[in-house]
């Protein structure tokens, strides 16, 4: 008797829209913290020395990157065991275990300093494990709650909807946090107290608006036997090695991950050093979180009516020409506020700062784009399915960039001889020599860095026309092999 395909859609899709984007919305909150903040507390709450803060940092951040290869197999081997399903399960337990292990990041336990940083690595690692895989599950929901493409499609637009939003808020409720509780050292803890708070109930949100969504054991199992015969049935299922060598011998792809690199880059070293940009360089760290909250809602405002102005009538379609713009206008609007006629005018730097935000964000949104692109160029030429491979190859320029920024700000701060600085009771002969090293790494090193981008996009080449000829080709060739492939299963009555 033939079955007939149910397709699996959301339950009320405009509450589950909510829910997700809540969800999201609470988690990005949260690792804002880290963020922004993590480098000043190291350096002006624990008062630890430059090798220190060091070596916290790159052991935090090398360890951090090798374990981000294990996150999917440490979600499914432990979830499995764990009473809601293998991604599910994790929405309740990730949020309260990552928020405890995260408070220790912000907490010098010890006048020991070594003994201290320890403890630091640890709490930081282990929460950054547990958050990790905790986002997976979360970013897991979108097929697990619903098989509809365009409800899929949904889903992920609310989770970038969310990371903006909480880009909005968090300088505006960071702030308040910061100013009530500015002598006590636990003033992080506070802050992380709440959102862990709201991070897991934004999670529970989503776990009660996913329950019975998630398949079974068996059907998990039953999933990826279909897809291992799948596999060695069809020609464009590539392996390990064939997709590997694929994206490691495109210029296209070299080029694109290498100038992503530079971009992620970019945004890390801004909100790692804005703190101190704000508090010694132009004397406003009170106006900090309310700064951080405004850039978040003309970023917002930019990427819903400028960007695609620019995309679609200034660059005539082009998402490089769009990402060359875009960092151009970066460039220039960081190079300005450093020269030295404008280097501590404070609302200069903010006049400029929200101009460029409003209309220099489009080279972050074309990242994707341009990924998928060489994506459907590999695709084309290998007759390969490595569209999804190619895309996920941008978390590895993520991880080599946290890389380079723990090692820049490590950089900024000895440059200035801040901590000796601070030991020292902050002398005034010193504060000209502290508030210009700031100035520089702050926006000449970040605009440099966005020039580079930009140079590395430039060196990339496929037309936005051929790139719809790829994505065509590679439809039309993919529906004729499934098609193929079926006809093989049914034969076999594996279908």
């Amino acid at each position: 008797m033939e079955q007939t395909a149910v397709v699996k859609k959301l339950k009320n899709p405009p509450v589950d829209y909510v829910c997700y984007f809540l969800c999201k919305f609470f988690f990005s909150i949260l690792t804002c913290t880290e963020l922004y903040y993590f480098s000043a507390f190291l350096t002006d709450t624990a008062l630890f020395s430059l090798g220190i803060i060091g070596m916290i940092q790159m052991t935090t951040t090398i360890i951090d990157m090798i374990f981000s290869f294990f996150y999917g197999a440490l979600m499914e081997g432990i979830g499995k065991h764990m009473p809601w399903g293998m991604t599910r399960s994790w929405l309740v337990v990730a949020p309260p275990v990552a928020t405890i292990l995260f408070i220790f990041c912000f907490v010098r336990v010890s006048e020991n300093e070594l003994a201290s940083a320890i403890v630091i690595i640890i709490a930081f690692l282990a929460s950054h494990v547990v958050w990790s895989i905790g986002e997976c599950a979360m970013n897991a929901q979108t097929v697990n709650m619903t098989d509809d493409n365009a409800q899929r499609a949904q889903m992920s637009i609310n989770l970038g909807r969310g990371t903006m939003a909480s880009s909005c808020v968090f300088g505006v409720i960071a702030g308040f946090f910061l100013s009530t509780f500015a002598s006590s050292p636990f003033k992080y803890v506070y802050m992380i107290i709440v959102f862990g708070i709201l991070y897991w109930i934004g999670f529970l949100l989503t776990f009660w608006r996913s329950k019975g969504t998630e398949p079974t054991r068996a059907e998990y199992e039953a999933l990826r036997e279909r897809e291992k015969k799948v596999a060695e049935i069809s020609s464009r299922t590539a392996t390990l090695g064939q997709a590997y060598k694929a994206v490691f011998t495109s210029k296209n792809g070299i080029m694109v991950m290498i100038a992503i690199l530079f971009g992620y880059l970019f945004t890390f070293l801004q909100s790692g050093l804005m703190f101190y940009y704000f508090n010694y360089t132009i004397h406003a760290g009170e106006i900090m979180g309310t700064f951080m909250s405004v850039k978040g809602i003309v970023a917002l405002i930019g990427g819903v009516f400028w960007v695609p102005i620019l995309l679609t009538k200034i660059c005539k379609g082009s998402k490089k020409v769009c990402f060359l713009v875009s960092n151009t206008i970066m460039f220039i609007g960081l190079l300005l506020p450093w020269l030295p006629p404008f280097r501590q005018n404070m609302m200069f730097y903010l006049v400029v700062t929200m101009i460029v935000t409003l209309l220099g964000n489009g080279g972050t949104m074309m990242q994707v784009g341009l990924m998928a692109d060489v994506g459907a160029e590999l695709t084309y030429k290998h007759k390969k399915n490595l569209g999804a491979f190619t895309v996920s190859f941008m978390a590895l320029p993520l991880k080599i960039s946290l890389l380079m920024r723990s090692a820049l700000i490590t950089a900024a701060i000895g440059m200035t001889g801040y901590t000796e600085w601070l030991a020292a009771g902050q002398p005034e002969a010193n504060a000209q020599a502290v508030s210009n090293g700031f100035a520089t790494s702050f926006l000449l090193w970040s605009a440099v860095i966005a020039l580079i981008a930009a140079f590395f996009v430039l060196l990339y080449n496929i037309p936005e026309k051929k790139a719809q000829e790829y994505i065509a080709e590679n439809a039309r060739e993919a529906a004729e092999e499934e098609a193929r492939v079926n006809a093989i299963l049914a034969e076999r009555g594996e279908a």
